[in-house]
């Protein structure tokens, strides 16, 4: 999901999780230097699901593919 490290973005991986997502990608221009990222990945971890952190601006179509 993008914006997946921001406030909204981490309310919806949690119910996402918590419907079952087996696998949540938390995609945002820091990526995994966004400011409390490893808290919400082991916060998610810790409820089942596998998280991957994904550097990506959304706007660079060749990057998003990526």
């Amino acid at each position: 999901m993008t914006g997946g490290t921001g406030g909204l973005g981490v309310c919806v991986a949690r119910w996402l999780v918590g419907c079952g997502a087996e696998h949540v990608v938390l995609v945002s221009r820091r990526g995994a230097g966004a400011v409390g990222v490893e808290g919400v990945r082991a916060e998610l971890e810790g409820l089942g699901a596998r998280v991957s952190v994904v550097a990506c601006d959304v706007a660079d179509r060749d990057g998003l593919a990526g």
